[in-house]
């Protein structure tokens, strides 16, 4: 069998090409959507080949008729590596799954080793580990344990452990906590738009973090998920979370955030998503984000920079409103999930104009402005 060392060099050979090969790719189509999925794709193969050498290799009761490995353990995808966003220097969600508390002595080692292996590869690893009972409780001081489970996605180990996670623990787990989810939600994401004074409106804004940035496109494919789960126990088609008239708008001002978030992560060499001044010029100038200002031009702009003739805008996620079954989250005591006061929506107000925030719903397309 191939050595741990030997496979820890061809694996760091691998990182250092692919990377290289993702970002030259993006220097010329600019496109972000496609960095983000080809850098998830290596990383799952280097923790798949990483699993087969560690794991599956020093499991003695491994034979060719379990390949996946031990039993009752299993490797889990969570968070933004779960549902495929692995942006250049994004960390990697890992949740180490246990079927009962017997296990987690015995996979002790093997995932300690593991972990250093992936940080031997200067891969940013945030790793967690729990058993399937774990998984079933919801920790108040730990809520966005819980929301990374609403990504999970199969990697490597027992499939039917994993299944067991998918479709029984984490719908189960929802249908009871929906209240407390949709409240704890609401406060974590009022807390970050508070951060940046509730407005869009940044002349160097966040495009991760900020009002109207990925984030709150993943809080509301989240607030829709969690609604859809508990009124129907099981997962629901997320082709049809989010109303298809906002879908197009939504679409083009996502695949423009996510080319400026992997421009920003080359630019630096670093997990940053400020475009400042200085980012603005270099992605005007360098010409690789007009095409895509182009295709979303006619969401409203968080910033705009005129460098050398060129106008660099980006788009905020606009109206994100969920369909119609999510209403009632959003009526009486759920209006005012991310309000900071009780201002009527349509005031003018940038808090008020939040397009989860009360009035007219959802096909008026409110600008982002919190």
């Amino acid at each position: 069998m191939t050595t741990v060392v030997t496979v820890r060099s061809e694996l760091s050979d691998l990182y250092v090409r692919e990377s290289a090969a993702i970002e030259q790719e993006f220097s010329v189509t600019g496109e972000g959507r496609t960095a983000v999925a080809r850098r998830t794709a290596l990383v799952d193969s280097i923790v798949q080949r990483l699993w087969n050498e560690i794991i599956v290799g020093a499991n003695s009761g491994s034979s060719p008729a379990d390949p996946d490995g031990p039993k009752n353990f299993a490797l889990v995808a969570t968070g933004g590596f779960g549902r495929g966003w692995l942006f250049p220097h994004s960390d990697i969600d890992l949740l180490f799954l246990y079927a009962g508390s017997n296990s987690e002595s015995e996979f002790k080692d093997p995932i300690r080793r593991f972990s250093q292996e992936l940080w031997d590869l200067r891969l940013k690893l945030s790793p967690a580990t729990r058993s399937l009972a774990e998984c079933e409780r919801l920790d108040p001081n730990n809520v966005e344990f819980v929301i990374s489970l609403l990504d999970c996605r199969y990697l490597a180990g027992d499939r039917e452990l994993f299944s067991r996670l998918h479709d029984k623990v984490v719908p189960r787990l929802v249908g009871r906590e929906c209240q407390n989810l949709i409240q704890n939600l609401g406060e974590i994401t009022r807390a970050r738009h508070h951060k940046f004074g509730n407005t869009v409106f940044h002349l160097e804004p966040n495009v991760k973090d900020g009002p109207g940035g990925l984030r709150d496109y993943n809080v509301a494919n989240w607030l829709a998920l969690i609604s859809a789960m508990e009124k129907l126990k099981v997962w629901p088609d997320t082709n049809t979370l989010l109303p298809v008239s906002s879908r197009r708008a939504l679409d083009a001002a996502l695949d423009f955030q996510m080319s400026v978030r992997c421009f920003l992560h080359f630019r630096h060499g670093r997990h940053d998503n400020a475009l400042t001044w200085e980012a603005q010029d270099e992605a005007a100038a360098r010409n690789l984000l007009r095409a895509r200002a182009r295709s979303a031009s006619s969401l409203r702009a968080i910033t705009g920079r005129d460098s050398g003739g060129v106008v660099l805008v980006i788009p905020a996620i606009p109206g994100m409103a969920v369909a119609s079954r999510e209403r009632r989250f959003f009526s009486s005591g759920w209006t005012d999930i991310f309000a900071t006061t009780g201002r009527a929506a349509g005031s003018g107000n940038a808090v008020a104009a939040f397009p989860f925030h009360g009035g007219t719903w959802p096909e008026a397309q409110h600008n982002h402005r919190i």
